[in-house]
């Protein structure tokens, strides 16, 4: 998959709510996971553990992802542009 444009996106990488809930480590595994969803954000303080969870289950998800989906402009490429699959889509 390439070009995230949403936390959902993001989120829905994972196998289930719950999934993404304790790769993080997080207490409400399921439930904190859908409030972020809901909420359309990923606290800050999260992104080096999303961002290191995904890298364990070889989901294709960078930093500029991660600002992309909470509509932040990057100057770092996408993990599509290090992989050189600008355009594809899975």
């Amino acid at each position: 998959m390439c070009g995230i444009s949403s936390v959902a996106e993001v989120i829905e990488l994972w196998p289930s709510s719950e999934a993404f809930g304790d790769d993080l480590g997080l207490k409400r595994r399921g439930d904190h996971a859908r409030v972020m969803k809901v909420r359309r954000r990923i606290p800050r303080r999260h992104w080096p553990q999303v961002l290191e969870a995904a890298e364990r289950r070889g989901l294709p998800l960078s930093r500029a992802d991660l600002e992309r989906a909470h509509g932040r402009p990057s100057d770092l490429p996408s993990h599509c542009e290090l992989k050189g699959d600008q355009g594809k889509t899975a």
